[in-house]
């Protein structure tokens, strides 16, 4: 089993609002990240696409995160990410490709806020290979050039997603009570 290790290089913090549901650690949990990022797809599916791994996102998420051990704040960073890229491009996120974006974001995001990152290689395990290192490195590519390779986050707009995403989570698990 490879254990990976990395070390926060800035001081991004997931500080939740008084009155929002926090996982136990006092993060915004995946769950919640997850149904914010599905909330950005843009059209139904007709069919899944071959290249997509037959995995929910949320399942997906918690994946990534138990085997990257990434800092919480790698996943509000990258759903900033792709807010950005479907403000730039309508209907880019869809069920089809949003294991792949989300999975380009985070590496991205990951890559901005970490002081060791990783190669493609341990990407492509970390992600059960369900990608090649070249698969990968053409999302990488191809995220970086629709986004302009504009991808710093400002510390405002971050705390704002962070609330978005529990405001929204809150929303849905009120629904879904009732």
């Amino acid at each position: 089993v490879i254990s990976y290790h990395l070390k926060p290089k800035n001081n991004m913090s997931e500080e939740v609002a008084p009155g929002r549901s926090p996982d136990a650690k006092g993060f915004v949990p995946l769950r919640a990240i997850a149904r914010f990022i599905r909330k950005m797809c843009t059209r139904p599916t007709t069919r899944r696409a071959t290249s997509e791994p037959d995995v929910d996102l949320e399942s997906f998420l918690e994946h990534i995160n138990d085997r990257a051990d990434l800092p919480r704040p790698c996943f509000t960073y990258a759903v900033v990410l792709l807010k950005h890229l479907a403000e730039r491009y309508a209907g880019k996120i869809t069920p089809n490709n949003i294991i792949r974006v989300t999975f380009a974001s985070i590496i991205v995001a990951a890559g901005m806020l970490q002081d060791i990152t990783y190669n493609l290689d341990a990407w492509a395990d970390i992600g059960n290979n369900y990608y090649s290192k070249t698969q990968l490195c053409t999302l990488q590519t191809q995220f970086l050039q629709s986004l302009g390779y504009e991808v710093h986050v400002m510390i405002d707009e971050y705390a704002r997603m962070n609330n978005d995403i529990l405001v929204y989570n809150d929303e849905i698990e009120s629904v879904e009570t009732n």
